[in-house]
């Protein structure tokens, strides 16, 4: 279990670290935002890389288990994956800490840190189970491909929202979280929702 002290460094360095980057936060800076001595930094991580990596996954962590509880409900297929695409979108577009943090890891790492991010506890069984999921919807397209769209539209619709808002596009309301959840979807399975019946 995570003591108060620790849970806090890590939202702390969640936050910090989604708004300025690996380089550019200090163990120095996190303890000043934290509030804490140098010492108690150093007393729960080793360094600033481990903290890092830890913080990551912790962001990943709260999402994970939530979005396998959507994709293994007792829902017919098409109803999990909605729910599913609902969370992932609603957190990326209200956490800016996860989905932030989320860009940062693509962007800032090298071949073996993907490879170790696509492995993680918290991504590969949210992954299988949504996969698993549209391969129950037997719509002939690639299970894999499907799973991993439905990530990329979500990361790219929130990265993008300001400008989408901008423009603005009729058809995409980027604040209401299940509507752009079943554009995603329909989207993906190159279906519209309303032409499929859920069960």
């Amino acid at each position: 279990r995570q003591s108060k002290l620790r849970k806090r460094l890590l939202e702390e360095a969640g936050i910090l670290f989604a708004r300025r980057g690996f380089d550019k936060v200090t163990i120095r800076g996190l303890a000043d935002a934290a509030q804490v001595r140098l010492s108690d930094m150093y007393r729960h991580f080793t360094d600033k890389a481990e903290l890092y990596r830890i913080a990551c996954a912790n962001a990943r962590q709260e999402g994970g288990d939530r979005y396998i509880a959507a994709l293994s409900s007792a829902s017919p297929p098409l109803c999990r994956l909605i729910a599913f695409t609902t969370l992932l979108y609603r957190d990326m577009r209200t956490d800016q800490r996860y989905s932030r943090l989320f860009v940062r890891e693509l962007l800032d790492s090298d071949d073996e840190m993907i490879a170790a991010l696509v492995e993680d506890n918290f991504f590969r069984p949210q992954f299988e189970y949504a996969t698993a999921c549209v391969k129950q919807l037997d719509f002939g397209l690639s299970a894999e491909s499907v799973a991993y769209s439905i990530y990329v539209l979500a990361l790219g619709y929130v990265q993008m929202r300001d400008f989408g808002q901008a423009i603005p596009i009729a058809d995409l309301d980027f604040e209401n979280d299940d509507a752009m959840a079943r554009t995603i979807v329909s989207m993906v399975l190159r279906k519209d929702l309303a032409s499929i019946t859920p069960g």
